[in-house]
């Protein structure tokens, strides 16, 4: 008589690994959009000029016309390829394999989400790139094995003056920096932002914790080395494996009033019970957009890490 082989399963079940994601939050969101919202406009009012002062020297005086112009977002299909909780699964494992599943899939939709996001907030206009200055060091970026120039002091203060000259300082809101791995490691061998001692938050450091840089709220993400999307040598934006030693991994820095992500309702798509796959097939998708919020892209400003030769 043929055995029962028992199987058992710990208390503990271990997760599927991915980036940290929630950055994105930090901007303008739209949300509530129907599911299949195709695109999102963002209303930019034109120019009225410069005030003048003095009497007019002629009367009347000319009318200017203020046309208003918008961005147009495009909001992209995310999914899953759809999976199978077999009856047998769900009934000899002692924990929801459903559930555990369906969170799975939300969590891999937010990691392409965050992935496209940080791709579309990447500036590309003239200024708004700055490169790195420091010494040599490795990089983790997946595909590259040559050298790229560290972070330094004078790098963070040039972005930071970058977005001083954008005059933004009048809009309510926050900067925020997203860095990568290698660059917030650098950061933290920066003593002039690190040096708790002399303020007395010494377990700060001890977690790793950078805090704020100029008033810039500093994260990190890594994804396969770079924040989800990096630039070639002509500043062009990157989301594929790399391959050229001259692509530049890169750091991003906005204001949220000046980025938006827009997120339509969620999908849940459940076919229970299949007599022809024997369990239930189980599927999730969402339209999920994000762009500049000016097309001149002030408030947006990225650190890109060169290579050292």
């Amino acid at each position: 008589m043929a055995q029962i082989q028992l199987k058992v399963y710990s208390n503990e079940l271990q997760k599927q690994l991915f980036p940290q994601n929630s950055f994105y939050k930090k901007s303008l969101g739209l949300t509530g959009l129907a599911a299949d919202a195709a695109t999102f406009e963002i209303p930019q009012l034109g120019s009225v000029g410069e005030a003048k002062e003095g009497a007019p020297l002629i009367l009347p005086l000319q009318v200017k016309k203020s046309d208003d112009d918008s961005t147009t977002g495009t909001m992209k299909l995310l999914y899953c390829d759809p999976i199978l909780v077999e009856d047998e699964e769900d009934i000899v494992t002692n924990y929801s394999k459903r559930q555990a599943k369906q969170q799975q899939q939300a969590s891999a939709l937010n990691t392409r989400a965050a992935d496209y996001a940080a791709k579309m907030w990447m500036p590309t206009a003239t200024g708004t790139i700055i490169v790195t200055t420091g010494s040599t060091r490795a990089t983790n970026l997946v595909g590259l094995t040559s050298t790229r120039k560290a972070v330094t002091k004078t790098d963070m203060l040039n972005v930071f003056n970058a977005l001083l000259r954008h005059n933004i300082g009048d809009i309510p809101g926050n900067l925020y920096g997203l860095v990568t791995a290698d660059a917030y490691t650098d950061l933290l061998g920066i003593s002039d932002f690190v040096d708790y001692n002399k303020t007395g938050y010494v377990s700060k450091l001890e977690q790793g914790i950078l805090g704020k840089i100029c008033g810039i709220e500093i994260m990190v993400r890594s994804k396969n080395g770079s924040i989800g999307a990096w630039y070639d040598a002509n500043n062009v934006v990157v989301t594929s494996v790399a391959t050229s030693g001259t692509d530049r991994p890169a750091s991003i820095f906005w204001h949220d009033a000046l980025v938006c992500h827009a997120e339509a309702h969620p999908k849940t798509l459940i076919k229970a019970d299949d007599p022809t796959y024997l369990g239930t097939v189980l599927n999730s998708t969402v339209r999920f957009g994000a762009e500049k919020c000016r097309k001149d892209q002030k408030g947006v400003v990225a650190l890109a890490e060169v290579p050292s030769s």
